[in-house]
């Protein structure tokens, strides 16, 4: 088989891992991206290890089944945390995960007073905490978990609305004095902007797209590149949110196919 045939494997649970798809189409990667929205099990961020265990794993079936797999990603800081390990041995090829950039965040920080957001799932579990004690010594890390800013940004809530729900969830860190801000979970790439002026450029947002793109690049061989003409593919597993995804596909236009389950798979 060569490379033509095979594609990327985005997971997310919706919305948010199309941020880091889109950085990695931004720095040139060749090869075709399936993405797989789970939106019928969104959000992630308050679902079991377990379930998210076996969504993952069903969904790996699921594309070895319509699509030849040359790696995995796990778009989705949650089901990072939660179930890489699990995938990781049932396949055959790569799989990259999603670590929030609390190393990056450590090093750029100025007062040493770092803030991290994510989903309640993620900050449940000890993964970001040990991740803090390894990167951070030194620096004061304030780990918050959010309940509604991942369904804001797959609403596209905005305006007023959005700047009301950012001074409640994000009223955690009012007296914490942070400079730097990490994003836990891939749909806050989406609300950068609107987080740079909730914190009037005065804190530092930092994603981990760069870090995720670059580790993708570097598992590509080399000297391979991807002549595919089949371009990227989205599927979308509850029908009742294609309007809403069309919407963000002509908005970004990454997707040529677009597939949705309604009782049985089909073509958009």
């Amino acid at each position: 088989m060569n490379a033509a045939d095979e594609y990327i494997l985005f997971i997310d649970s919706g919305l948010g891992g199309m941020s880091v798809m889109d950085a990695l189409i931004k720095k040139g990667c060749s090869y075709p991206v399936a993405f797989y929205a789970d939106a019928k099990h969104f959000p992630y961020g308050k679902k079991s290890v377990r379930n998210i265990s076996d969504f993952l794993k069903d969904i790996y079936k699921f594309a070895v089944s319509e699509f030849a797999v040359k790696m995995v990603v796990i778009a989705c800081n949650t089901a990072s945390i939660s179930a890489i390990d699990t995938l990781r041995e049932i396949v055959d090829v790569p799989v990259v995960g999603t670590v929030p950039a609390i190393k990056t965040a450590a090093a750029l920080t100025r007062n040493g007073n770092i803030g991290v957001i994510a989903t309640a799932t993620s900050v449940r579990q000890n993964y970001l905490s040990d991740l803090a004690n390894k990167f951070a010594v030194g620096a004061n890390v304030y780990i918050h978990g959010t309940e509604y800013l991942a369904a804001a940004v797959e609403e596209e809530c905005s305006g007023d609305d959005l700047r009301k729900l950012l001074s409640e969830e994000l009223a955690f860190f009012k007296d914490k004095h942070i400079d730097t801000l990490v994003l836990g979970c891939t749909h806050y790439t989406f609300l950068k902007d609107t987080l740079n002026d909730f914190f009037h450029g005065t804190v530092r947002i930092i994603d981990s797209c760069d870090g995720v793109t670059r580790r993708i690049l570097s598992l590509l061989p080399q000297n391979e590149n991807s002549s595919s003409q089949t371009g990227n593919r989205l599927y979308l597993n509850d029908a009742k949110r294609v309007k809403q995804y069309k919407h963000w596909n002509l908005r970004y236009n990454w997707f040529q196919d677009i597939y949705i389950e309604d009782g049985a798979w089909k073509k958009v």
